[in-house]
């Protein structure tokens, strides 16, 4: 079972291996946070970024969106969001 107390190990190991180029692990460990942290909206636009690296407009949108569905009071995160949305319509 997944510890969402190692939320920030994740989130290092997506960032390391992006900086490597290996999307693939990236990805990988995004997912994972994004099922640890599922109220972040930062997990969200992070993925999405990593899709978007990987030239998936479509799952980075999808990402941006659930972000979005999640924001609550987390005005930075919604403005990062919602900025990424207008550039990639």
């Amino acid at each position: 079972e997944l510890d969402p107390s190692f939320h920030y190990s994740y989130q290092n190991l997506v960032v390391i291996y992006a900086n490597q180029g290996n999307l693939t692990k990236a990805i990988e460990y995004a997912e994972t946070l994004k099922q640890l942290r599922s109220n972040d909206p930062r997990a969200f636009y992070n993925a999405a970024l990593i899709y978007l690296a990987r030239n998936d407009r479509k799952l980075a949108l999808e990402n941006l969106d659930q972000g979005l569905r999640v924001v609550g009071a987390d005005y930075e995160a919604e403005q990062l969001i919602r900025d990424l949305i207008k550039k990639l319509k």
